[in-house]
């Protein structure tokens, strides 16, 4: 049975937290923006567009890095979580992609489009915090699983 590799947990673990600061200098920028008609989208533009890059290489190595072939190894419950929030990656990439599309777009701040864009990225960022927390505890749940039974038992 495969084993998680301590330093691929410990990288996704260090990645989780690099980017949950990112999505609170997001928030911020965010923040700030909404409160006035006269700011500019530029900062937000670029925070998200680091981001947009950030989530898709931290999926990519959560993908191919072994993470989900080493849960695919371990027992159903393991398995069926794990499916799930794969599930999510690329639905999140795509939600991520239409945000920026859209706020590429945005040349009012005053615009239903800006609220609608504000209301979308809001949404995401609170999915994203969800999935992230169930990351941790099932990658967490792994790394106890293994420690408890050693490499001969599933």
């Amino acid at each position: 049975m495969k084993r998680i590799n301590v330093s691929l947990a410990t990288r996704i673990a260090t990645e989780h937290l690099s980017y949950r600061s990112l999505i609170v200098e997001i928030e911020t920028d965010l923040a700030r923006v909404s409160q006035t008609s006269t700011a500019s989208l530029d900062g937000l533009r670029k925070l998200l567009r680091s981001f947009h890059s950030q989530v898709r290489r931290h999926f990519a190595l959560e993908e191919r890095g072994g993470l989900f072939e080493v849960y695919d190894e371990h027992p159903l419950a393991f398995r069926r979580h794990a499916r799930a929030m794969l599930g999510q990656h690329r639905v999140f990439l795509e939600r991520l992609g239409r945000i920026l599309e859209t706020v590429n777009r945005i040349e009012r701040l005053d615009s239903p489009e800006f609220t609608e864009f504000s209301r979308d990225l809001r949404d995401l960022i609170a999915a994203l915090r969800k999935h992230e927390r169930d990351e941790d505890e099932l990658l967490e749940r792994l790394v106890d699983h293994d420690i408890r039974h050693g490499p001969d038992h599933p």
